[in-house]
């Protein structure tokens, strides 16, 4: 069970991407996308390839409201090859039934 520190770090993380997506919605939608698409050809996505293809948002962390979202399935992690990640941990996500629904064929 989580602490309540966790749960309200949790809780914050949440409503600043959900900030930040609403601020970025057509980006946010184009780069979902784009996003379903290459997990459909290659078979997972990550915000890497996002960085690469998309450009920048007007915030950086709008892309976690890319790939958190029902549209994606977290299937594990990878270290960031983009330069400002600074190595990081970055999920890899799978297309979700919703996703392909939604994205590719709606």
């Amino acid at each position: 069970m989580p602490s309540a520190q966790l749960a309200l770090g949790l809780q914050l993380r949440d409503q600043g991407i959900s900030l930040v997506s609403q601020n970025n919605a057509a980006w946010r939608q184009a780069t979902r996308r784009i996003a379903a698409r290459i997990a459909e050809q290659e078979g997972q996505v990550a915000a890497d390839q996002l960085h690469e293809l998309c450009g920048p948002p007007t915030h950086q962390n709008a892309y976690g409201g890319v790939l958190r979202s029902p549209h994606f399935l977290l299937v594990g992690y990878r270290l960031s090859q983009h330069p400002s990640a600074h190595a990081r941990r970055i999920g890899v996500y799978q297309l979700s039934k919703r996703g392909r629904e939604e994205l590719l064929d709606g």
